[in-house]
């Protein structure tokens, strides 16, 4: 069944809020993170000639979660990282939804096929 103009306008309309609002939403915790940061280092200066890797509490979801609601600057701002990182997952998730509402079976399908793809690629088996 092909969608109307209205359904896929409507479509549409979610899918861009949803990229949106995961946006705005992941800019206003990132710089929460920052003022948090400012706040308790007084503006130190930051060098990027070398790179370290994030402390071992800050690598896993989890982890960052707890730390960030324990006031940790930068787990808030890894948060915002992760906000980032689950938009376009979340995407195809709601447009997923969205044609199972419609019955559209072939991209109900496509969309699962492309959650599968990600989810592999999240817990490191596909590169």
């Amino acid at each position: 069944m092909k969608p109307l103009a209205n359904e896929t306008r409507t479509l549409q309309d979610t899918l861009s809020r949803v990229l949106t609002w995961c946006t705005v939403l992941a800019g206003v915790v990132g710089v929460a993170g920052v003022a948090m940061m400012l706040a308790n280092r007084g503006g130190g200066s930051v060098s990027l000639k070398e790179f370290a890797p994030a402390a071992e509490g800050l690598r896993h979801p989890a982890s960052i979660m707890r730390a960030a609601f324990r006031g940790e600057a930068l787990a808030v701002m890894q948060c915002a990282v992760i906000v980032l990182i689950a938009t376009p997952v979340l995407r195809v998730a709601t447009a997923a939804v969205l044609f199972l509402v419609e019955r559209d079976w072939l991209y109900v399908a496509m969309s699962a096929l492309v959650l599968v793809g990600l989810a592999l690629g999240l817990v490191g088996w596909v590169e």
